[in-house]
């Protein structure tokens, strides 16, 4: 199965690459999310644990993040569990005037 979601934001693409491979902190800007802990890793590529509220359930996996900053794409791989795998990529470029369109695949 093959997703796409497109999305324009105002603003200047670094910054806004910044806070979306921030995944630590996806808990204080996307209410959905009740954690993310990063178990490993290096500032590249990490192993972390995600926990999240879906249709009133709570829900938890592990993913790896690959980033690709000069490229301002995001790379993750649902590592666990096993019988729900899933992977994405994020990939933002630069339109007119500051916006920055972020298409994400599945």
């Amino acid at each position: 199965m093959h997703t796409e979601n497109r999305i324009t934001i105002r603003g200047d693409i670094d910054h806004i690459f910044a806070v979306a491979s921030a995944v630590e902190a996806w808990p204080r800007i996307l209410p959905h999310y009740r954690w993310v802990k990063v178990l490993s890793g290096t500032t590249t590529e990490r192993l972390v644990e995600m926990a999240a509220h879906r249709d009133g359930f709570p829900v938890r996996w592990t993913a790896r993040q690959r980033l690709e900053p000069h490229q301002h794409r995001m790379h993750f791989t649902q590592q666990f569990p096993p019988m729900a795998p899933m992977s994405y990529v994020t990939m933002m470029s630069e339109q007119s005037a500051g916006d920055s369109a972020i298409p994400g695949e599945r």
